[in-house]
């Protein structure tokens, strides 16, 4: 069953919450009351609200004084704001508290149809939040499940193809070894895009609390993450100065190995990769990381096609993957309220550029 929905009404006349809880009481909602703002600061702390509504004219700390200080708190910084004022308020009155994040008015002396409809809408909203929540959590219980139930047998099909060669060397013929390899091969390739999968799956659950984040520090992890990989290839890996943005930094870690072991994987056969990594800007403020190579390629009409789940424009047998990797990228670039874009020409290398908004 979804948990009832919570209504926060401040006003520091006693006799108004008495007669917004009498309108309100056949709305199913809970509706709790203060009568002045530090009360209503205490009892943000305890409780998620669906809906504020706040009086303009309060002592002490007026409305506009409490959603400003709601509205810089993580925790309620979402919350919807009403105000409450009197009907021959100006303009310039009504602006402000839309500064101060309100998205609606109600007007006194207060019309009990216009204030219940209003209400409900909000209810109705958190109503339909809680419900997605909770889908979303039945979800990820499923998709966990699932993860674990699929990677159980595949795990036992790789031992088994090891007691197999060990056991049965002697009998397995030289095809019998390749097949038993080819098993494994595919069951470890399984493996790994069930991890890719729920990976992708994960992202949208975080919490987005972004924090200062210096790219330079983030692709000097991936590079440490990805040092046998660099050795292996022999590649060269240029990195310019690099702005500090805000984000998660397990993220935008996993973002820039995906973009940079891309580059290192789908280097020109007999030419080491070479990976240049710099910073721009554009003309409203946003930031742009270019990571660009000398590799293989691919013709520009599919400059948009590689950021689908599973779509791929090489052989898997030449090149590993499971076609999840710049489909996450994206959705990563996204959560960041930002976004990713490629260049490319047929022999002649990539570019991936993320865009980061500016604050």
């Amino acid at each position: 069953m979804t948990e009832k929905s919570k209504i926060l009404i401040v006003d520091d006349k006693v006799e108004n919450l008495v007669a917004f809880k009498k309108i309100l009481e056949d709305v199913d909602a809970e509706v709790i009351t203060k009568t002045n703002g530090n009360d209503a600061l205490k009892t943000l702390l305890n409780y998620s609200f669906a809906l504020i509504i706040l009086d303009v004219m309060m002592p002490e700390m007026d409305g506009y004084e409490l959603a400003e200080l709601i509205r810089g708190q993580r925790e309620t910084n979402a919350t919807p704001l009403i105000f409450l004022t009197a009907m021959d308020s100006t303009e310039k009155r009504i602006f402000r508290g839309y500064q101060a994040g309100a998205v609606d008015y109600i007007f006194k002396p207060v019309d009990d149809y216009i204030f219940i409809n209003k209400v409900s809408v909000f209810i109705s909203l958190d109503q339909q939040k809680k419900e997605l929540e909770r889908s979303n959590r039945d979800l990820e219980v499923f998709a966990e499940i699932a993860s674990h139930d699929i990677k159980a047998p595949l795990r036992k099909i790789q031992n088994i193809g090891d007691f197999l060669k060990e056991d049965f060397q002697n009998v397995l013929s030289p095809k019998g070894i390749e097949y038993v390899n080819k098993i494994q091969n595919l069951a470890h390739r399984l493996s790994n895009l069930t991890d890719s999968l729920m990976e992708y799956s994960r992202i949208t659950k975080g919490s987005q609390y972004f924090e200062p984040i210096d790219l330079k520090e983030i692709i000097l992890k991936v590079l440490d993450n990805l040092e046998l990989q660099i050795k292996e290839t022999n590649g060269q890996i240029k990195v310019g100065d690099l702005p500090t943005i805000k984000g998660e930094p397990y993220l935008l870690i996993q973002l820039f190995q995906n973009l940079i072991g891309n580059a290192l994987k789908y280097h020109r056969k007999n030419e080491p990769p070479v990976i240049n990594i710099n910073s721009d800007s554009t003309e409203d403020g946003h930031c742009k990381i270019c990571v660009k190579d000398n590799g293989i390629g691919f013709k520009e009409d599919y400059a948009k096609e590689i950021f689908k789940p599973f779509k791929r424009l090489v052989n898997k047998s030449e090149y590993e993957g499971d076609g999840i990797g710049l489909a996450t990228c994206l959705k990563i670039a996204e959560y960041h309220r930002g976004n990713i874009t490629c260049t490319s020409q047929l022999g002649e290398g990539s570019a991936f550029t993320v865009t980061f908004p500016k604050d």
